[in-house]
């Protein structure tokens, strides 16, 4: 729901946190992402404290 309501990418969306979300002010930040990886036939979940580019790293009001 979040992914086709924001708009965001899956790895956005694996990278949600509970402090990601501001109930007080009605909002979501984007600032982490989870993607996967496969190297050498083993497939690897990859945290990053960054978003993909400047332009990713975004506040959204949350829905009713």
């Amino acid at each position: 729901m979040l992914a086709a309501f924001y708009g965001m990418r899956r790895s956005e969306v694996l990278g949600l946190r509970w402090k990601s979300i501001d109930f007080r002010n009605k909002k979501i930040t984007i600032s982490h992402t989870v993607s996967r990886l496969k190297f050498n036939g083993q497939t690897q979940m990859i945290a990053k404290n960054k978003t993909k580019n400047k332009y990713s790293f975004r506040t959204f009001l949350l829905i009713p």
